[in-house]
């Protein structure tokens, strides 16, 4: 985690505050998280001190529950799989909103 915060602090970014599982997870381990552990995990990152959260993990789902999140603390969540695609469409010139996964795709 520590890498990932000075990687934003040189782009500018403030990490307010960081969750993690308690242990140390593989790539399988996570991809079988339950929507209800990943939103446990979630769910420290938000306060009113944010303005927005970033959900980094390989096999994270946490873009399933991106806009339900949103709709309920009123802050941008932006899934890192989600922002790749995102990125993706807008390289592709394919840009168009998905509704449904966020703010992010909602955008065209």
């Amino acid at each position: 985690m520590a890498l990932i915060e000075r990687e934003y602090a040189a782009s500018g970014l403030e990490v307010v505050r960081s969750s993690v599982p308690a242990t140390s997870m593989s790539n399988p381990e996570i991809s079988r998280m339950s929507s209800t552990e990943i939103g446990a995990l979630m769910k420290p990152a938000f306060g009113s001190d944010v303005d927005a959260v970033v959900c980094i993990g390989t096999n994270l789902r946490s873009a399933y529950l991106a806009a339900g999140f949103e709709s309920e603390f009123g802050v941008p969540v932006v899934d890192s799989a989600t922002a790749t695609l995102w990125h993706l469409l807008r390289l592709a010139g394919t840009a168009r909103p998905i509704p449904g996964w966020g703010a992010l795709l909602a955008r065209a």
